[in-house]
Formats: structure tokens, sequence, C-alpha cells
């Protein structure tokens, strides 16, 4: 079947050689690497004996849809692909199978104690070791066998060491250029987007690479280009050179050391192009004092629809809902709207800073160079040094708290904006 369709060389390795028990991909985003497997993924389904369980396992249930339900049923209908339904199975090429999120023990372990004889993982590398190592102790049947992909991670991440085990594992490793499908300009275009960063060895070359020292390096080292003027906006009649699509609010709550912040983006568009157009706050506090907070949010507010005209979404840190029920409470009293205003969804903290690389070097996000308290973020946030794929919290000169209120301009819509990207 494999030579029938058109698979790269490395897809054609894997088909043929992936006969271990643990059968890994790993390397560049749009390598190929998960492709071949729905392909795979009905040959295995459809050998299982019975002889235990078969499992599917991703980051979360709802990336696992995205990333392979949705793709094998628009391959194959659905007929052979079910719906995941409320006890985390669906039926798969006629077989039931476990289709669960690595991002919660307990979900997984709901099969724990159970024989698994198949098992595919996605996004190896994003799971909690917990669940790989209660997945290893149930691979337990002569015939139980494993299919992963993943994109690489720090150096000293639990999977590579595992990956350099004495393991009875098949590994591939792929770069971006092992996909021989992909058009030139888009190879490129990805290139620039990472080019500076640590996603450039991870995402394009394959590696497991360490992230160190400034997150925003290449921001750091020539900010002039990532920085727009006010005029810039608007042509010599004083009209909006290109109108915003959206207009939306960012809100870190303060306290502790923290400091209150507001962030305001245009986006331009739909979710192509991006501005830091406001910035705003309290001054440092140890204290959160809700009037206060309300008092400067409605001032910034009002400044910002006077000058803009309007703000769509405002999106103020999920964790306070009493502060952000003062915020509803108090736009109501000034006559604006107050069903806009809702806790920030926001993702992974070590998803952001791929985001905003990605928008700065493909040209797409700009900072107003007023927005200096932003610009400082961009310029100083660094990696933390224990947790390396994350950024340091420390907060040093308080540009944790500009970072973060940039950041729930944006969250979101995040998936659009990847969608874009």
């Amino acid at each position: 079947m494999a030579e029938s369709l058109n698979f790269s060389t490395m897809q054609l390795d894997y088909w043929r050689n992936a006969t271990h028990r643990w059968n890994i991909k790993t390397g560049a985003t749009g390598s190929g690497k998960t492709f071949l497997d729905f392909y795979l993924l009905p040959k295995r389904i459809r050998s299982c004996t019975g002889a235990g369980l078969i499992v599917l396992i991703g980051n979360t249930k709802g990336t696992l849809q995205r990333n392979v339900i949705d793709p094998l049923r628009g391959i194959y209908g659905d007929r052979l692909i079910g719906d995941i339904g409320s006890d985390n199975t669906a039926e798969l090429f006629g077989k039931k199978v476990y289709c669960l999120g690595a991002d919660k023990v307990n979900q997984v372990a709901k099969i724990q104690g159970s024989t698994i004889e198949y098992a595919y993982g996605d996004e190896i590398t994003t799971w909690s070791q917990e669940v790989f190592e209660m997945l290893k102790s149930r691979l337990r049947t002569p015939r139980s066998c494993f299919d992963g992909t993943c994109n690489p991670a720090d150096p000293e991440h639990w999977f590579k060491e595992f990956l350099e085990g004495d393991a009875d594992i098949y590994l591939q490793e792929y770069t971006i250029y092992d996909n021989p499908f992909l058009p030139k300009g888009f190879i490129d275009e990805l290139c620039k987007e990472y080019a500076g960063t640590v996603y450039y060895d991870r995402f394009i070359l394959g590696r497991w690479a360490r992230a160190e020292g400034l997150v925003f390096r290449f921001y750091a080292d020539k900010e002039d280009e990532y920085l727009y003027e006010d005029a810039d906006l608007y042509d010599a009649d004083g009209k909006l050179l290109r109108p915003f699509s959206k207009l939306v609010m960012g809100i870190d709550f303060g306290g502790n050391g923290s400091q209150t912040t507001f962030a305001l983006w245009g986006y331009m568009g739909d979710y192509h192009d991006f501005r830091v157009l406001e910035e705003g706050g309290l001054p440092l506090t140890d204290n959160i004092n809700a009037q206060d907070i309300c008092d400067a949010w409605l001032a910034f507010t009002k400044a910002c629809m006077k000058k803009y005209g309007r703000i769509d979404w405002i999106f103020p840190d999920s964790a306070s809902t009493t502060l952000i029920n003062s915020l509803r409470s108090t736009a109501e009293k000034n006559g604006l709207p107050k069903n806009n205003i809702a806790g920030c969804r926001k993702n992974e903290v070590k998803d952001r800073p791929r985001t905003i690389s990605r928008l700065f070097n493909s040209g797409r996000l700009k900072v107003n160079r007023r927005c200096e308290h932003t610009r400082k973020a961009f310029r100083s946030l660094v990696w933390d040094p224990k947790d390396p794929d994350k950024p340091e919290d420390k907060n040093l000169g308080n540009i944790n708290d500009w970072y973060d209120a940039n950041c729930y301009c944006f969250l979101d819509f995040v998936e659009y904006i990847d969608l874009k990207a």
C-alpha cells in the first residue's frame, strides 16, 4: 500500500521498519511525521487481536481530536471514524479505541491496571512523565507496540533520556527538509519566522535544543525593526491606512509586588497583522485596591475609545473573578459595554513565546515606539534556567506584568493567529 501512495523516503522507511516495541518519529514541524500515521493507524488498529486495549493519547483530548481524529475522518469518513464519547472511547475501523489527553493524569488513570495491545502517542514531549511511565508498564503482551511523534524539546527532557536508553526502539529524526512536498517558499517563510530563536533548532532542524538567555534575542538586537510610529498608521488626512478588524485589551492584575498593567492591540486583516497600540497601568503597590484598578482601567478605556472609536474585547487575567466582576460593574455604571469583558482563555505558558516570535519575525507584529514598558519586557524577558521552556517569572522591573498583559491580547484567538502564521 505504502508504495502506491506518494510518501517521502523517510515515511517509506518508517512504514517498512517500524516493527519494534517502540516506534518513534521526532523532529521538525511540517516534516511529514504525522501524515504517514493516517495510513498506518488503520493497519495497526485492524490487526489488533483483543489481547489488550487500543489507546490513542494526545496532549489533550482536544488536540488529539484536531491532530488525529479529524484528519482520519477527512480521509475515511464518518462510517469508519466515530466521535469521542463521554466515556473517552471512539469506534475506529470497527474497534473500540480509548482516546485520552495526557494533561489529566486522572483521565489516563481510567485505563490504569489494564493491558494495552496497541498505543499511539501524539505530542509526547508535552505529556507528564507519570502518564508515560504508566503506559510503559501496560504494554505487556507479546504483540504490544507503540507509535508516537513529537517535536524536540530541552536536551534534558525525560523523553530524550528514554530514547537514549536500552528499550527496543526504532527512531527517526526529521528536519523540515525531509518533506519534499513542501513548497520552497513555505519553508523559506518558516525559517524566517523562527530565525534567531530556539524554535529554529527545534522546529526547522529537529534538534533537542536548550532555551536559554533572552527569549526574544532577535528583538533585543534589532529593536528598531519591530517598532512603528503613530504617523505610520494614518494618511495625510488623518485617516487610518488600514482599518482595525479587532481592538483587544489585555489586563494583568497586580498586588504582592506585581503591577496592574493594560495593553491594547489592533488586529488588521482579520488575524494577519497586529499592532501594540497603547499601554497603561497603576503604580506598583503591595496591595490590590479594586477601586484604584477600576478607576485606572476606566480612564485608560475611555482614552482608547476616544482615540480608536471602540474596543471589541477586554480580556483580564482569568484568575481573579472578583476583579473581573468589578470591571463589569464599573463599565455598566459608566455607560460602557460589559458583555465584552471576559476572563482570558489561557494556553500553556511555554507556547506563548513561540507565537510572538513567529509574528515578530514574519513582520506581522509591530510595537508602538511610545510603549516603553512593553518594549522593555520584550527586550529583557529571559528563559527560566530551572524550567527552560518557560520565561523566567522573577518579574524584575515588572517585565512579566507587561508581557502578560500583551499575551492576554491574543490568547483567546491564538488558534486563528497560528493558522495564519
